[in-house]
């Protein structure tokens, strides 16, 4: 799967979970302070994206994502 797909897909979960419009949603965006996810928020998301791409994240990991970039690189790194 490409980091495009991927992307797409994140995208449209954080859409759903945060109620981000889709166009505010970047590689470099910043979860908390671009896109105004909390704590809940972020778990949630992890939570969907762990059931939508069939994965498994560390909670060591999930606590380390601070961007959308980092969270599309620990799904390519989880799907192998």
């Amino acid at each position: 799967m490409t980091q495009n797909e991927i992307l797409k897909k994140v995208r449209e979960i954080i859409v759903k979970n945060a109620g981000v419009h889709e166009e505010e949603i970047k590689l470099d965006s910043h979860l908390r302070d671009d896109l105004s996810l909390d704590s809940l928020d972020t778990i949630e998301t992890t939570t969907e994206i762990e059931k939508e791409f069939n994965v498994s994240f560390p909670e060591e990991a999930v606590g380390k994502l601070t961007d959308v970039n980092s969270l599309v690189q620990l799904i390519q790194t989880q799907l192998g």
